[in-house]
């Protein structure tokens, strides 16, 4: 269970006490169901703008060989790591929630992925009477990751995306430094159907206790449709007042523009029933 509540997310300067913007920004539910020792099954509600939406419902089968899952499931493209309330600006492109099979196979410190996806694309189509009407156009997509871990937290993660109008390849890596975790990753795209053209991040986290966590991260993006630089710098930390609810605070700066503030309540934990 996930619900987050966020208020402002507008210059300071726009705000007054009596007008803070406050809405959910999250809220979704999740429940795992395990048959047998070697097949499970999840699936996960979310509340979008006011609809309760299936956005992951999918099977596992587990053996000694390899990993096999079906249904809809976000799929291994890219790390796009976020210690702060607001998501990389990378992410656009590279998270993949579709009807997909997915394998996944180890190997000692090594993990392969590979599945086959559907994806769709809304776009625009205009009638012979000129009437402009929203469609969305499935089409088949492969993607595959190679992940390479050490230690316990360190990760290094290549992936590759191809499909109708969209090529994608990331690399990212989050590398444990003492008492940090250092984030970094760029992706490169191609194609009519994608959202940038290059996109990186680079972000270091800080748990100074247990219950805290600091955290900053610099984010770059080249949109594919005007070419244009999008930058930002964000600085926050979230504090857990209890076992399942937790606060936190961003500061995120425009380098072209101005900077946003937002604070959130959130609640997080599990609800298992024997």
């Amino acid at each position: 269970m996930l619900v987050n509540l966020d208020a402002g997310g507008l210059s300071p300067t726009d705000l007054s006490i009596d007008q803070v913007p406050m809405a959910i920004a999250d809220a979704e539910i999740s429940a795992g169901i395990q048959f047998k020792p070697d097949l499970s099954a999840n699936a996960t509600l979310i509340h979008d703008e006011g609809a309760v939406l299936a956005d992951q419902a999918y099977a596992t089968w587990n053996s000694p060989w390899l990993d096999v899952s079906a249904g809809k499931q976000t799929l291994p493209s890219g790390l796009y790591p976020s210690h702060l309330i607001h998501d990389p600006l990378l992410i656009d492109d590279l998270e993949t929630i579709a009807p997909s099979i997915l394998v996944r196979k180890e190997w000692g410190f090594a993990t392969g992925h590979f599945a086959a996806a559907n994806l769709a694309q809304r776009t625009t189509t205009t009638s012979d009477d000129g009437i402009e009407s929203d469609i969305s156009i499935a089409y088949p997509a492969i993607i595959t990751a190679l992940d390479l871990k050490w230690r316990e937290d360190g990760l290094l993660r290549l992936s590759s995306q191809f499909a109708h109008h969209s090529r994608i390849l990331s690399l990212g890596a989050q590398i444990p430094v003492g008492f940090f975790a250092l984030d970094l990753e760029g992706s490169a795209t191609d194609g009519a159907w994608v959202e940038s053209d290059l996109a990186a991040l680079a972000g270091l986290a800080w748990k100074p206790f247990e219950s805290m966590e600091l955290a900053t991260r610099f984010d770059a993006s080249k949109a594919h449709s005007t070419g244009s630089w999008t930058k930002s710098v964000a600085v926050g930390g979230t504090l857990s007042l209890a076992e399942i609810a937790y606060t936190s605070v961003e500061w995120m700066h425009d380098l072209d523009g101005d900077g946003n503030l937002t604070l959130r309540l959130g609640l997080e934990g599990d609800l298992r029933i024997p």
